[in-house]
């Protein structure tokens, strides 16, 4: 199967699932009515250069070099870039996983065990659903998703992987791995990130918590597709209600009100 078909497959993915929690109807529009619309950036194009190098090595290197500043043309990359991205590389590749599963192994040695890119096809909760790991050894019980990210310290990426829900992602190649390879048990689960501000290197080994939580999200995710499915409302307007202030936002203007003329409370 191609990248290409793999990505038009209509089955169920992590990121999907995401995009119906966060907002059905854009779900319908996108995945049902095959409306979608995405304008690249500069910043996503630098993250993207740097996934392509962390995912695919051989067309990274086939990148025609660009000497601009920033570019959105598919096939190039900036000698900026590029000079960073290769600095960036060299260290995540000498990067030691210290934990006692890897025993500080670097993660260019980890990653020669692996297989990268598996598609993988699965049915969980009566829907088909699809997956594509970044490496993957299924001997060992691990795998390893890649992120770029423009988090420039531990906790801003921590606060990042629930922003955009990579414990969603995680439960979901985790119970997926477990399905489709027939295991006893969850494989392991692990973040390796690559700041795009500072090229700092920030790793984690994902907790039974965050697989416990995104596999609650899930399960939700699931049970809201499926009424969606039977009732088409993700298709349907809202009817007309009454328009009233959040609490916080009545407190907000009454706050300012109060400050401004000197009344006390």
């Amino acid at each position: 199967m191609t990248e290409a078909e793999y990505h038009s497959h209509p089955a169920m993915s992590q990121s999907k699932l995401k995009l119906l929690l966060e907002n059905p109807r854009q779900f319908y529009l996108e995945h049902v009515l095959f409306i979608k619309q995405d304008k690249p950036t500069p910043s996503k194009n630098l993250g993207t250069c740097l996934d392509l190098a962390l995912t695919d090595p051989e067309a990274y290197a086939k990148l025609e070099v660009k000497n601009t500043k920033t570019t959105s043309v598919e096939g190039y990359i900036t000698e900026n870039w590029k000079r960073q991205i290769d600095i960036w590389m060299e260290s995540l590749n000498n990067y030691k996983m210290e934990d006692s599963f890897f025993g500080g192994l670097t993660f260019g040695e980890i990653t020669a065990t692996c297989t990268k890119q598996d598609m993988i096809f699965y049915s969980y909760a009566g829907i088909d659903w699809r997956m594509k790991t970044d490496y993957l050894n299924r001997k060992a019980g691990f795998f390893i998703d890649l992120k770029s990210t423009k988090a420039v310290t531990r906790d801003e990426f921590i606060k990042d992987c629930f922003n955009y829900d990579y414990h969603i992602q995680a439960a979901s190649y985790a119970n997926g791995i477990k399905i489709a390879d027939k295991l006893s048990y969850l494989p392991r689960a692990y973040y390796v990130a690559v700041s795009t501000k500072t090229g700092e290197i920030f790793a984690f080994e994902c907790s039974d918590q965050v697989i416990q939580l995104g596999m609650l999200e899930i399960e939700r995710g699931c049970e809201i597709y499926k009424r969606n499915l039977e009732t088409n409302d993700w298709a349907r307007d809202k009817p007309l209600s009454i328009l009233t202030a959040p609490e916080w936002q009545e407190n907000q203007i009454l706050s300012n009100y109060n400050q401004f003329f000197g009344v006390s409370k």
